[in-house]
């Protein structure tokens, strides 16, 4: 990824942020809200320094953002009462690999396999995923 070490400080720094805010939040609401500064970084910073890799990440980790926030309203409106999240391994998992995303940027590694877990992560939150997800197949 071509990225400034300003840029590339800026972003991992925010990401261990967003970890850490989302692992002390106690309201899985707010869980989410925190986890939205991962991807609002990336897009801030596309702005300034455009690059594919970037652009991957934003739309991952957007999709997970918006797939959770999507699920979580579903469920308190009483819309859904079958797809349930997993939130303790859910956001524990999360906190996880949006560490490893970090520490993947800051060393200048390949980013795709963190991006797919975190990818498959978020579609265990759709009516398939959840499905495979209770098959065993999707570990949370």
């Amino acid at each position: 990824m071509h990225l400034s070490t300003d840029f590339r400080k800026l972003i991992v720094d925010e990401f261990r942020l967003v970890a850490k805010k989302v692992k002390e939040e106690q309201d899985n609401r707010r869980k989410n809200f925190f986890f939205s500064a991962a991807y609002g970084i990336v897009f801030r910073i596309l702005n300034f320094s455009f690059d594919p890799e970037l652009v991957l990440i934003h739309g991952v980790l957007n999709m997970t953002y918006s797939t959770t926030d999507a699920l979580q309203k579903r469920i308190e409106r009483g819309e859904e009462s079958v797809i349930q999240i997993p939130f303790d391994k859910f956001f524990g998992t999360l906190v996880s690999l949006t560490e490893e995303l970090a520490t993947a940027i800051e060393e200048d590694k390949n980013i795709y396999e963190v991006l797919q877990k975190i990818a498959v992560l978020s579609y265990a939150l759709t009516g398939n995923g959840y499905y495979l997800y209770q098959k065993g197949i999707i570990q949370v």
